[in-house]
């Protein structure tokens, strides 16, 4: 297999007439993204970050505590330690003291406190993402107590998630969210200076941040939405860093001694979420026929080059209270003959299947593959790929039968998979799921929510993982890669499980 044996991809010879490195002389680097950042003030609207704003997020802010992907562990970061009531209901945090926001404010429990009491108010993550969660309040400058009206067992990692770092509360009161948003201030390595919708977002170096100034002075942000002009522009110097560039992608570079690429394991699942609320949704044979009729090995190898590894779990290994291996059943194999005897045993009428996925995607490539397999069977499947607003409206109406993407605990931890049982969600409401099944899984769900032994937190994930496997009413594909390129010169850079990244360990040599 190919995975890991190419560890340096080089650039066209074109980029031989451009100067390697020319941010050297300024320590400035400029980063080549996908798609333009969602929020660049977590709680400032009703909407979630996204997995891609990760890294700038953490380089305008910091959290309560920082998650390790490398070791699944949480740091230290502003504050410096914390204890837990043993009824799970009181947390009391202690803070750093020589923290100050890029405005030059110092940060006390007051920011804190403010931050905190606004999680309730983005009611598209504070649910799920910060479940029980009562209020905080200041004890004195540094130390800060949180309520919670229910015991929540991911809290700790919760304070550890890009859904909640700190915001300057003075700074909120003289200028309110609207300038907030046009001009954020944060604590992290490196400060706002300019954001071009659709084009890129500048930062420079925060001299005063706690944990010492970073080496690149100014860091800028390139948004380059279509694949090629990614590699392009990589290999030409207009970018020195592409963000989480495609296997596929890399695949393509060309050969230059200036460039070089790394890749991980990533806690990421691409996954097939089914439609509980078309036909497959009362129909288990038919779920069982389209899912045995899936030749995941060779889509890995096709679309992934063998760079990933097949899933039988929601959860990638790796991934905080994740059930342990052989603790739950597993997915059902790759079966033509057994996909053929499932589809026979179904109410199935002939019907296309819509595989619904976002357009120019890597999910789009897979669609295409998984419809010839079903074809193979004698299951009709028609790809729809459409638009991210289209693939969200059609989401959120449950109008799909199979919907490809990839999906990653912005926690890091298990409760992602609470999250799709959770019972005041319209579309497990909606689902047509058999309603014995799904009263057990928002019970089982209910309950990792609340259990704090860790080891029996995995036992209910396991309990889930196994009803879902045998009754297919989640399916996965495989547990994605991460990757990060970059120009000769750089050092600190590698990829990560996460989306984490922290730019402001970055320098050139």
């Amino acid at each position: 297999m190919k995975r890991r044996a190419i560890a340096m991809v080089m650039a066209l010879t074109l980029a031989a007439a451009i100067p390697a490195w020319a941010g050297q002389e300024d320590n400035s680097i400029v980063v080549g993204i996908g798609s333009e950042f969602s929020n660049l003030v977590p709680l400032s609207n009703n909407t979630a970050v996204s997995n891609r704003d990760g890294i700038d997020i953490w380089a305008l802010y910091d959290t309560l505590f920082f998650f390790d992907t490398e070791t699944s562990e949480l740091e230290p970061m502003l504050a410096t330690d914390y204890t837990v009531s043993e009824d799970g209901l009181e947390y009391t945090v202690h803070l750093r003291d020589d923290v100050v926001f890029h405005n030059g404010a110092p940060m006390t429990a007051e920011d804190v406190a403010f931050t905190y009491n606004l999680l309730p108010e983005n009611t598209v993550i504070f649910s799920q993402q910060f479940s029980g969660f009562d209020y905080a309040e200041a004890v004195d400058d540094y130390t800060v107590k949180i309520y919670m009206e229910q015991p929540f067992a991911a809290f700790a990692n919760a304070m550890a998630s890009y859904h909640a770092p700190i915001l300057c509360k003075s700074y909120f009161e003289e200028v309110g969210w609207e300038k907030y948003q046009e001009a954020p201030v944060g604590t992290g390595p490196y400060k706002f200076v300019e954001r071009v919708l659709g084009g890129s977002l500048t930062l420079e170096a925060h001299e005063e941040y706690w944990g010492g100034a970073p080496a690149i002075k100014s860091l800028k942000f390139s948004i380059l939405p279509d694949a090629n002009s990614q590699i392009l522009s990589l290999e030409t110097g207009e970018i020195d860093v592409l963000y989480n560039p495609s296997i596929q992608s890399l695949m393509m570079m060309g050969e230059n001694e200036e460039v070089q690429w790394d890749s991980t394991d990533s806690f990421m699942t691409c996954m097939m979420m089914i439609g509980g609320m078309s036909h497959l949704g009362t129909d288990e044979n038919l779920r069982k026929a389209f899912y045995s009729a899936l030749d995941i090995d060779s889509i890995n190898e096709i679309v992934n080059y063998g760079y990933t590894k097949r899933a039988d779990c929601l959860l990638a290994p790796g991934v905080i209270g994740r059930p342990d291996e052989g603790s739950y059943t597993s997915t059902l194999p790759y079966d033509v003959e057994a996909a053929k005897e499932f589809l026979a045993a179904s109410e199935y009428d002939g019907s296309a299947l819509k595989l619904i996925c976002l357009a120019g995607s890597k999910e789009e490539s897979i669609c295409k593959i998984m419809q010839s397999n079903l074809q193979a069977v004698g299951i009709n499947a028609e790809v729809a790929a459409v638009d991210g607003a289209t693939h969200q409206a059609t989401m959120q109406a449950g109008e799909y039968d199979i919907s490809i993407y990839s999906t990653l605990p912005s926690l890091s931890d298990a409760n992602l998979l609470f999250q799709q049982f959770d019972r005041n969600t319209a579309n497990f409401q909606n689902s047509k799921f058999p309603e014995e099944d799904k009263a057990k899984l928002a019970d089982l769900a209910d309950a990792t929510l609340t259990e704090m032994d860790p080891e029996a937190r995995k036992e209910l994930f396991a309990e889930m993982t196994s009803l879902c496997n045998e009754h297919v009413y989640l399916a996965y594909l495989y547990y994605d890669v991460n990757t990060i390129a970059y120009r000769n010169g750089l050092s600190g850079i590698h990829a990560i499980s996460g989306t984490n990244y922290r730019v402001a360990d970055w320098s050139w040599e």
